[in-house]
């Protein structure tokens, strides 16, 4: 019998990284992003993972609503659940 957290592993909706921090599908996330001679802050939302490439494929909300983008896990910082 699975455990709950070996079938979100199957099922590509978790990700736990070489530190123990857990990802999971549905986690709010930020990271900063280049853009011209500075940096922007990017909101989205994770919608699976990469685990040989250690990313992130994310559903961005803000500031351009609708792209779709890999980040590596290193970058991403969590948006607590209110």
């Amino acid at each position: 019998m699975y455990k709950f957290t070996e079938l979100l592993d199957l099922a590509g909706w978790r990700y736990v990284d070489e530190e123990g921090t857990e990802w999971r599908v549905g986690d709010r996330v930020t990271w900063e992003e280049p853009i011209g001679g500075g940096y922007v802050t990017v909101v989205g939302t994770i919608y699976g993972f990469d685990p040989e490439e250690e990313t992130a494929l994310i559903h961005v909300e803000r500031p351009f609503v609708g792209d779709k983008v890999e980040v590596r896990l290193m970058h991403l910082e969590r948006i607590p659940r209110k």
